[in-house]
């Protein structure tokens, strides 16, 4: 069959008959058919073309089609209005002045997308016309009775534009991935449509209908999500049928469908004959969704075209090729196992994403016998809001992997290095490009040209080991063109190596720019770490260039010598204080000063290596009191002279202290000898910090040393405490600590302002005789500085009085300013616990914006974060309650007319009537309920809802309901009935914040 376009009278076939039966039936169920101004003879008579393939791609057709009359409408028309008219009216309403089928077609299609079955609202009785559109809506369609396809099949007939409903199966939310197609719950229509000289599919019911939860619940348990363990493995069986306008099954192309699609007649597939595929086909077919096609993706291993794929050991490789990449596509997946496997364990990070330019890979290596299923999911930031279904894969392990490591990560951005993300800083790989790199000899060198300045950073991470004991096993060399991460391995398994990157000099988190996973398998070789090489970095640092402080020699930061003797020759200004370290892994901590001899005068620093083996040199910047270090330069040794001092074995490093601060600071004190003085290095883990992001001031009176931390940023931040001793400038490593920050932003001014203002009275000279009076100041003074510390709001408002009661008392220090905004804290706290345990939304949300307009640096962060959590509850219940308040009358009078309900809605009704006061007494049987329900005025149903509070329900009461309400789920109701799922969606969350209140009481 070829792409013909003759147009020729239509045989009536059996199937065709039928149809037109139906679509007269759909138009005279009670009456004559005449009335919709649709003459039997129009229907059986109109001429139709011959069915042949597709020829136009859809942005052909389309573009070929375009209207501007229709482009220039104006459809703010209320939908339930429009389809009030006679069919004949409605189609001229609708294709006024459009000329071409397409254009025609698209108006009617519009129409028919933007109906929301639930939603729609139905005219009083007398205002509905008998036989309209809108009746066929609200008596069929939405009673089950009638489809989208038989609508607009029946419109475009009207219109004069050749139109077929089109009977098969499709693969919709009762579909099992895999199984044969049940023909019953997989019946389905929808439409071809003959435009711009070629028949082309429409399904209008796909196009409005969104179904989310989760399918295939009873089949399959979620065991990993994007890398991440899964301990709730139950997905909810609840299908959220939610309206939202889809275009993609408006003309798509014919074989976009073939995955999820297809008619009883070969010849509606539109395609040529060699690509028809069979039910059987079809049932076999990979599980393919309408972001497949959007995102342009298409698989080039005709073993990916089936659903089912073999795992070899475990192992699968599914390729995406991407035709038109770009950086705003994105990708996720989840793994389920089915549950009728036998192994029942738990495992994560079996899946290797690899994201490569033109490409997503997913690789796994699942250790377990079984039967999994593979979901992954994309969007095009450029189009999308939201990540939804690309295809689905089987993956059927006759055995589990022999490899039952998993990986040591799972990167959002995945792993691999032909990515935008290196691109977007100037970096290209030129070693490794694919994600995954096997070694024998437990070392790799990744090398990438760099074609501008760059921050950067590296970190490996595997399952055997903290990433504080890989820190010495990798390190970046970093010059002006290039840079190479060199990876030593400890011992056999599988490791992660990740790079990341930001513009030079730019303070804050770097981003992950590209990640390796390194697969060692020799268990013979196994390797010791290199020395303490700070930020695991080797050249310069952005900051030297700032300082104007400069390396000369060496001119490479990675260095092979076979001399004992080293210079390193550094130029900066005279006001620049220098201080270096020399590491080296079989010393304790660091060299001493004999080892490192620092000539000023001529700028050189005279190394001695005594060992052969690996040696790094770190230089800082620092002043003469002792404040923060800056690492402005690191350079690697590697000495193959023969050693003059004798191996004393390999030592370890002073290991991290964690510390966890949440308002911004913390003090570390420090024991140290009269001799030594105290100095301090802080960076972010992964990133650059400056004044604006942290601060150290340390104080030192000789015996011991206080570091004062302050954090204005959430993150991670690395200290680093040295010692010296006294004149030399040669630093040692005695303490490290990791302080992580969660308390939100902290406002640098108002810290520094605070640091004044918690200077010690006793400070200042006090003066060898002091008159009464100020005796008396002082001693407000004190008194007042005790109130704020004691955090009592009694006894602080009490000494606040006093002090102003006082009279004009000199206050440079501004304690009365600092008492003052303590109390207002203090207070704020208070109406933030209390107006956390209201009902009313308006209090929140206005004390909510009070407590943000206060300078609490940070100290009501718990209490705001609580009180936002609420709030979020209690407008969550607002709209359960307000979806019940615009039920639909008809819908409640729907649940009353029932002389027998289904039970869901019985049970339901007495639920929610029990919450609201009822009692079971009231309730002996439906005709009670059903009285209850029709209760008009104050006793309204829904009256009686909105004005619920919370506080007047017992848990008594809501046990009862629970136990009533709980053996059901939410697709049992809504099967019921939609109206009976609104009532059972508010009476859970009633119940849910009753046992919270009583939990917290």
């Amino acid at each position: 069959m070829g792409c013909g376009a003759s147009v020729s009278q239509n045989e009536n076939s059996e199937e065709q008959i039928y149809q037109n039966e139906e679509l007269n039936r759909l138009l005279q169920e009670r009456g004559d058919v005449s009335d919709y101004s649709i003459p039997q003879i129009a229907l059986c008579q109109m001429s139709y073309p011959p069915i042949t393939p597709s020829c136009k791609s859809k942005k052909e057709l389309l573009a070929a089609g375009s209207d501007s009359a229709l482009q220039s409408r104006d459809i703010t028309i209320n939908t339930a209005s429009l389809l009030n008219h006679t069919c004949n009216e409605l189609v001229k309403i609708l294709t006024e002045e459009l000329v071409s089928n397409l254009s025609k077609v698209r108006a009617i299609y519009s129409l028919i997308a933007s109906l929301d079955i639930a939603q729609i609202s139905a005219p009083a009785e007398e205002e509905l016309i008998p036989k309209a559109p809108l009746e066929y809506v609200l008596k069929k369609i939405k009673n089950y009775q009638g489809n989208h396809a038989h609508l607009f099949c029946a419109l475009c007939r009207v219109a004069c534009v050749p139109c077929e409903v089109v009977s098969g199966y499709n693969k919709s939310s009762s579909y099992q991935l895999g199984k044969q197609i049940d023909r019953k719950k997989l019946a389905a229509q929808w439409n071809a449509v003959y435009v711009e000289q070629e028949w082309r599919l429409v399904d209008c019911f796909w196009s409005t209908v969104c179904v989310v939860g989760g399918e295939d619940s009873d089949q399959w348990d979620v065991l990993d999500v994007n890398g991440r363990l899964v301990t709730d493995r139950k997905i909810s069986g609840d299908n959220k049928i939610t309206h939202r306008i889809n275009d993609f099954y408006f003309l798509p192309d014919p074989h976009s469908l073939k995955s999820t699609h297809i008619p009883r007649r070969k010849e509606w597939q539109l395609l040529p004959e060699k690509q028809q595929i069979s039910i059987t086909d079809f049932e076999q077919a990979a599980y393919t969704r309408e972001r497949y096609y959007e995102l342009g993706i298409r698989t080039l291993d005709s073993e990916l075209d089936k659903c089912r794929l073999k795992a070899d050991q475990g192992q699968v490789t599914i390729d995406l090729e991407i035709i038109e990449d770009s950086p705003s596509i994105d990708f996720k997946y989840m793994l389920f196992k089915a549950k009728s496997s036998k192994t029942d364990a738990s495992f994560e990070k079996f899946v290797l994403f690899e994201r490569g330019n033109g490409f997503a890979r997913y690789e796994t290596n699942i250790p377990l016998e079984g039967e999994f299923k593979l979901d992954i999911f994309g969007k095009d930031g450029r189009k999308h809001n939201s990540m939804d279904l690309v295809c689905s894969y089987i993956i059927e392990c006759v055995t589990g992997s022999d490899d039952k490591e998993p990986l040591p990560d799972d990167p959002a951005i995945g792993w691999g290095a032909e990515t935008g993300h290196l691109s977007a800083f100037g970096i290209k790989p030129v070693t490794h490009k694919t994600g995954t790199i096997t070694t024998t000899t437990g070392t790799v060198d990744i090398k990438f040209s760099l074609s501008q300045p760059v921050e950067l950073m590296c970190l490996m991470l595997s399952n055997s080991h903290t990433k504080e004991q890989l820190d010495q096993y990798i390190y970046l060399e970093v010059t002006n063109e290039e840079c190479i991460i060199h990876v030593t391995l400890p011992k056999k398994g599988v490791y992660a190596c990740e790079l990341f990157a930001n513009e030079e000099g730019l303070p804050g988190e770097m981003q992950n720019v590209c990640n390796y996973v390194i697969k060692y398998h020799n268990k013979k070789v196994t390797h010791n770490p290199l020395p303490y090489l700070p930020r695991n970095r080797a050249g310069a640092f952005t900051k030297a260039k700032e300082l104007g402080v400069e390396v000369v020699t060496p001119t490479c930061p990675v260095v092979v010598t076979k001399d004992s003797k080293f210079e390193v020759q550094v130029k900066a200004s005279d006001d620049i204080i220098l201080y270096s370290s020399l590491h080296h892994c079989e010393q304790k901590s660091t060299a001493s000063n004999q080892q490192v001899c620092y000539i000023k005068e001529e700028g050189r620093f005279d190394l001695t290596l005594e060992r052969s083996g690996t040696y790094c040199f770190a230089l800082y910047t620092g002043s003469e009191n002792g404040s923060q270090l800056q690492n402005v330069y690191n350079c690697v040794i590697h000495n193959q002279a023969e050693s003059t001092a004798k191996q004393s074995g390999t030592s370890e490093l002073p290991k991290y202290k964690v510390i966890h601060t949440k308002e911004g600071g913390a003090q570390l004190p420090i024991s140290k000898s009269s001799s030594e003085n105290i100095l301090a290095s802080m960076s972010r883990e992964r990133g650059l910090a400056d004044e604006s992001s942290c601060k150290v001031n340390i104080a030192d009176d000789g015996k011991k040393a206080t570091i004062d931390i302050k954090v204005f940023e959430n993150g991670v931040y690395l200290v680093e405490v040295y010692a010296r001793s006294n004149q030399e400038s040669t630093v040692i490593l005695k303490e490290r600590y990791k302080v992580i920050h969660e308390g939100g932003m902290v406002n640098k001014k108002e810290v520094e302002v605070e640091e004044k203002e918690e200077e010690v009275e006793s400070e200042d000279e006090t003066p060898e005789e002091e008159s009464e009076e100020d005796v008396r100041i002082r001693e407000l003074k004190q008194k007042l500085l005790n109130a704020i510390a004691s955090g009592d709001e009694e006894n602080l408002a009490s000494a606040i009085e006093e002090f102003k009661a006082a009279g004009d008392i000199p206050d440079p220090k501004k304690i009365l300013a600092r008492a003052d905004r303590e109390l207002q804290i203090i207070k704020m706290r208070r109406r933030l616990v209390a107006v956390t345990q209201s009902e009313d939304i308006e209090e929140l949300e206005e004390t909510l914006i009070e407590a943000n307009s206060i300078k609490h640096r940070g100290k009501l962060d718990k209490e705001i974060a609580a009180a936002k959590k609420r709030l979020e509850k209690l407008r969550n219940m607002d709209e359960l309650r307000n979806a019940v308040f615009k039920l639909d009358q008809r819908t409640v009078a729907e649940i009353k007319s029932f002389s027998s309900p289904p039970e869901p809605i019985k049970i339901v009704m007495k639920g929610t009537l029990l919450l609201l006061g009822n009692t079971k007494g009231d309730m002996k049987d439906w005709r009670s309920i059903v009285a209850l329900i029709g209760k008009t005025g104050k006793e309204s149903l829904k009256r009686r809802v909105m004005e619920f509070r919370i506080r007047n329900l017992t848990m008594e009461v809501a046990d009862e309901a629970k136990q009533l309400l709980s053996p059901m789920s939410l697709t049992e109701v809504r099967d019921a009935s939609t109206g009976a799922a609104t009532f059972y969606l508010w009476s859970l969350a009633m119940i849910e914040e009753a046992e919270q209140r009583h939990e917290k009481q």
